[in-house]
């Protein structure tokens, strides 16, 4: 049997000697020759393809680790806040339906949050000083919404008054000039009559006279109309 030769050297002496046996031979040996560097390039990439296969088991691992420890770190949490409810149940077992009652008429009988947050305090264990600050937080948060609201609410008013006013001012313009004299661009300088419009659509000028109401009225009437 002969060794397969192991490098490249040795490849190019069978080379070489082939050239020195029969062509059936010869062939035979490239063939030969061919196949063992074909199985080289094959291992070189199943070497490369096993150090990849590699690096991914370990990114893998290191994966697997940190969703070890990020379990834990939550099972963790949740075991400190079972503990909390715990002491929370606990504490409230502990209460009195006769403390409960005190702090219900204290309840009933205050004036401002301010007292209603230290009588809540006292029955779930806070300080004075700590009710006060939860009250004093509540009120700034109530005024910082009923501010916020105000705002808003002026801020509709005022577009809705402007938008008011300019269908007001839209509406005596329409009802008292038609828009084809040659002075129509200087509408708000001028006084013009209100327009009435025949059964043909065509504008018909008459002149408007009377009391305020009447006047009033004519307006009102061409502002429904554009309204409408």
């Amino acid at each position: 049997m002969t060794t397969a030769p192991t490098s490249s050297t040795e490849l190019d002496d069978l080379l070489a000697r082939a050239e020195r046996l029969t062509p059936a031979e010869a062939n035979l040996l490239r063939a030969e020759v061919a196949s063992i560097r074909q199985a080289a390039t094959e291992a070189r990439a199943r070497v490369v393809d096993l150090e990849g296969e590699k690096e991914r088991a370990i990114r893998w691992a290191v994966h697997l680790e940190g969703d070890h420890r990020r379990q834990e770190n939550r099972a963790d949490e949740a075991r400190e806040q079972a503990r909390v409810a715990t002491v929370a149940a606990l504490n409230l077992q502990q209460q009195t339906p006769d403390k409960a009652h005190r702090t219900l008429d204290r309840i009933r009988q205050a004036t401002s949050w301010s007292a209603v947050w230290i009588a809540l305090g006292q029955y779930y264990g806070l300080s004075a000083e700590q009710a006060g600050t939860e009250a004093r937080s509540r009120r700034i948060g109530v005024e910082i919404r009923a501010e916020r609201t105000e705002k808003k609410l002026r801020a509709l008013v005022a577009e809705l008054e402007t938008s008011l006013r300019d269908r007001i001012a839209d509406a005596i313009r329409a009802a008292t000039c038609p828009g084809e004299c040659e002075g129509a661009a200087y509408c708000e300088h001028g006084r013009f009559q209100p327009t009435v419009w025949d059964d043909n659509g065509q504008p018909v000028e008459v002149g408007i006279s009377g009391p305020p109401d009447r006047i009033a009225a004519i307006h009102a009437d061409a502002l429904a109309k554009e309204t409408l």
